[in-house]
């Protein structure tokens, strides 16, 4: 049997950053209610240490509450993990999916 191929640093840090947005991403809970879902692009510039120096909306979900609870998010993030070694800054584009549990 073949050893499982190594992850690159990159992928292990794009696997810790999807991990942490996961962790403070929150669904409107009048939206869970009114069966509302959406996707939300959200473009990150980050600093070495993963500090967030920009944010902003790259495509609109259609629902203007899940567009403002994805820029409250980029607030609650505050830092990721550092970027990987050599990097000095970054973009990333999030794209943030609010679905419901009932419609997996």
């Amino acid at each position: 049997v073949a050893p499982a191929p190594q992850k690159s640093k990159l992928e292990i840090w794009q696997n810790a950053v999807r991990r942490k947005v996961a962790d403070k991403m929150a669904y409107p809970k009048h939206l869970v209610a009114d069966g509302i879902e959406g996707t939300v692009k959200l473009r990150l510039a980050l600093n070495a240490d993963g500090e967030i120096t920009s944010h902003e909306l790259v495509e609109a979900s259609g629902h203007d509450a899940l567009d403002t609870e994805a820029m409250q998010l980029a607030a609650r993030l505050e830092k990721l993990p550092s970027l990987p070694d050599g990097q000095s800054e970054s973009t990333i584009v999030l794209p943030l999916h609010y679905k419901l549990a009932s419609n997996r």
